[in-house]
């Protein structure tokens, strides 16, 4: 089932920057036969897409919406009457000797074109749900987008925290060792214990946030369970920003922006309709007609026609122009929001991609050689154990900080795509077709 959504996943550029950076499609070895394969990011984004609950209930809305288009374009219904005149009456006109009896049938004409304004009412909300599908669909990628990082940033911090409590455990071992051979004092066993203690409780809540995660990404696709053994992928590829004011121009891919177009059409629709039904509307009749006293028949015809004037739809038409006059100022209010959102996005995405090169460049490579120093300087009995252990959970802090900074980057990039419908740079749509 995958494999039938995927190609139209593939012709949506939004998020794909993401998939670049973050899909790994190599499978890890399977530790059961349940939870044996690993979910690309590609994957999780196309499961949600067949599968989202939210995504699925637009078929209804879609259906409902021809239903009302169709309704909309529909004639009146003709109007058969029976009338019986001159019966029950006293003298000549008792009981139905006299009685008349006609027989017609009517029909409404409907004036201003008000059958042709209701469709195009019917049929422009169909555009607008088109939008409404399409903000939602974008909405659910950023959040399986979202989601996904998550999840690889917990799988980082989680080994990270496995990595030290080997440390740890090893450390407790050595100096055990040297406690029983009275070379080391019982003080440094109680703090290399605490150490293996507190690695312990950082697994247990990575490892919490990783089952969390994971059932919040199945429920993206209307799962209840997460039926996979991890996420494919690792967080780098951290790429400079691009400037803010390149972005925005393409707002104007957002939906949310877009649908104003569509919108102002329907509302100038409406306003049609509305001076639509100000117009009187014409009922004709023709019928035959029984004289009972001479049964003689004739023909009979009529015409109504409402006399308009209270009610012209003054209101309705009013409204509509002020819905219609309303519209530019909605547009340039969420145009402005949107300009704004993108602009603090991006201070957020230049910030997290400064503190991730600069972790990653300068600040790890340095502790990497501090705590090698360090350990050289334990084994030589330059340094104690309590010094190494600090330079130790000094290094491990810094790397779960650049795990968490690339999470951070990453999320405000699909934060970003998802305000320019698209990936951030002509090079990440190069790159989705390889």
């Amino acid at each position: 089932m995958i494999l039938q959504v995927i190609p139209r996943l593939v012709r949506q550029p939004i998020l794909m920057t993401l998939a670049v950076l973050l899909l790994n499609t190599g499978t890890d070895a399977a530790e059961d036969a349940r939870a044996s394969i690993t979910l690309s990011l590609s994957e999780a984004m196309a499961l949600a897409l067949q599968g989202n609950p939210q995504l699925q209930t637009f078929d209804l809305k879609q259906r409902r919406l021809d239903a009302l288009a169709l309704q909309a374009a529909l004639k009146p219904n003709p109007e058969l009457s029976l009338e019986v005149e001159n019966f029950a009456g006293t003298g000549g006109l008792g009981g139905l000797d006299g009685a008349e009896y006609t027989l017609a049938i009517g029909q409404l004409f409907e004036r201003g074109g008000k059958r042709q304004r209701r469709a195009d009412v019917a049929n422009l909300n169909g555009e607008l749900l088109d939008w409404d599908y399409e903000s939602l669909r974008l909405d659910v990628m950023e959040e399986v987008g979202r989601l996904f990082i998550r999840l690889v940033a917990a799988q980082e911090h989680l080994d990270l925290a496995d990595q030290l409590i080997s440390v740890a455990q090893q450390d407790l071992v050595a100096v055990q060792l040297k406690v029983e051979a009275g070379s080391a004092s019982p003080l440094a066993l109680s703090r290399a214990t605490v150490a293996v203690a507190t690695a312990q409780l950082d697994h247990e809540s990575f490892l919490a946030e990783l089952k969390t995660v994971q059932l919040s990404l199945a429920a993206t696709w209307g799962a209840e369970e997460f039926a996979f053994s991890r996420a494919a992928g690792h967080l780098e590829g951290a790429s400079t920003p691009p400037e803010a004011d390149s972005l925005i121009p393409l707002l104007e891919r957002n939906p949310d922006l877009a649908r104003w177009k569509t919108e102002q059409a329907r509302r100038s629709a409406d306003l049609a309709l509305a001076r639509a039904l100000g117009a009187v509307d014409v009922t004709a009749s023709g019928g035959l007609r029984q004289l009972s006293d001479s049964d003689d028949q004739a023909l009979v015809v009529g015409i109504s026609i409402p006399l308009a004037v209270h009610d012209r739809n003054q209101g309705g038409i009013r409204a509509a122009e002020y819905r219609l006059d309303q519209v530019d100022l909605d547009r340039r209010s969420d145009a402005l929001s949107l300009r704004t959102q993108l602009r603090t996005t991006h201070a957020e995405l230049s910030a997290a991609y400064r503190e991730a090169t600069t972790l990653r460049d300068r600040i790890l490579p340095e502790a990497e050689q501090a705590m090698t120093a360090a350990d050289d300087a334990y084994r030589r009995g330059l340094f104690s154990f309590t010094d190494v252990l600090a330079v130790r959970y000094t290094h491990y802090r810094l790397q779960g900080r650049l795990v968490a900074a690339l999470a951070r980057y990453h999320t405000t990039v699909a934060e970003l795509e998802r305000l320019v419908a698209g990936p951030l740079n002509a090079n990440a749509s190069a790159q989705e077709q390889h």
